[in-house]
Parts: structure tokens; C-alpha cells; sequence
């Protein structure tokens, strides 16, 4: 049995590995034991912009409780089905979850440096420049319409695996139309992001 079997037990069930659920006082213990699990691990190799030395180890950490087998590789199809099995309201919102579907598009393995590459920038909270912004635009109007709407909104979306109501969908909408046009211009959608940034 390895050292991270002995942290998170994991049994085989359909050709898949389910992690068994630790229970919240257990969660220290397992922790610390993941720790001690890290041996030649050096998180200075993997702090960058945004990203600390102590939000590396966290993540590390994250990573190895995930690392059923101990190989320094994760299951991704393995780690989102026990995820989902965990049934959280909001799962597919959470970074951890985004970053972990994003690196299953590109391959079913993933190791520690990939997964500092897709989950640290969703964590890094940097200002957004215009730049940054007009890209993010460009994603949601794809038709170079010049503002986006319900539909462009919904669509972005869904093709991100994310499941908002109509409700909520509308929200957001309304948040960010400034005029009431039922329409988000690019200025508005800068004005809400740089706003909400400095909050």
C-alpha cells in the first residue's frame, strides 16, 4: 500500500477508481500525513506571478490527496467522477473543477505542473487590463456584433459545461447593462470588471 492509498483510500468499482470520502475530523490528520508524503518537492519551482510559495504547497497538497496511487499523475476521468460523486451544489463552477475539465481535453493523465498550469490562473486575482478584458470579450461575441446578449451569454455557458438558470442568466445581464438595453456593450462589461476588481 502506498503512502497516499494510506491517505485517501480508494477502491476499484466499474473499471474506476472511487475515492472513499475523509471525514472532517480525519481532514488534519490527512493533511499532514500528505506532507510528509512530499519528499523532494521543491514549491519555489512553481511560484510565478500571482501565484505564493504557500498557494503552491496548498496546492500540492490538493494534488497528492487526488494522487490516489501516489505516481505523480492523476486519473482525470477517475478524479471528475469521484468530484461529481460528491454531489456539491455549484460543483462545476469551482476552479478546481474547471481546471481539472480543462486539462481533460487535452489528455486522460495529468501531472503536478500540469495542474499548476490550468488551476493557478483561476486563482490569481491580478487587475484586468483592457487587453486582457477585450480578449475575454471576444469569446463571448462571437460574431462581432459589438455587444452580447442572452443568447451569446447562454451559449458561453453551456459550451463551458456550466449550468445557470434563465434567472440567473438574466442577473448577470442585468447587472452589467448599464442603459437597460437588454444588451452588454463592450464598455459596460469593461466598467463591470474593473469595478468589481477594485472592490
Amino acid at each position: 500500500m502506498t503512502d497516499s492509498q494510506e491517505l485517501f483510500p480508494a477502491r476499484r468499482g466499474g473499471g474506476r477508481t472511487i475515492l472513499a470520502p475523509v471525514q472532517a475530523d480525519e481532514l488534519e490528520a490527512v493533511i499532514a500525513k500528505a506532507e510528509e508524503v512530499v519528499h523532494d518537492f521543491d514549491p519555489q519551482d512553481y511560484v510565478r506571478p500571482g501565484v505564493t510559495e504557500a498557494e503552491v504547497k496548498e496546492m500540492k497538497a490538493a494534488f497528492d490527496l487526488i494522487d490516489s496511487d501516489g505516481k505523480g499523475k492523476i486519473n482525470l476521468e477517475d478524479c471528475i467522477d469521484s468530484m461529481e460523486n460528491l454531489g456539491w451544489d455549484r460543483l462545476e463552477q469551482e476552479p478546481l473543477m474547471v481546471a481539472l475539465r480543462t486539462c481533460r481535453r487535452k489528455g486522460h493523465k495529468m501531472d503536478f505542473s500540469g495542474f499548476i498550469d490550468a488551476i493557478a490562473p483561476l486563482l490569481s486575482a491580478a487587475e484586468p487590463t483592457q487587453e486582457s478584458v477585450r480578449r475575454a470579450w471576444r469569446l463571448l461575441d462571437e460574431n462581432r456584433k459589438g455587444h452580447i446578449d442572452m443568447e451569446d451569454l447562454s451559449r458561453a455557458v453551456h459550451s463551458h459545461g456550466l449550468e445557470l438558470s434563465v434567472e440567473e442568466l438574466r442577473d448577470m445581464v442585468a447587472y452589467c447593462d448599464g442603459n437597460g438595453s437588454g444588451e452588454i456593450t463592450f464598455d459596460e462589461f469593461y466598467q463591470m470588471l474593473s469595478h468589481n476588481s477594485s472592490i
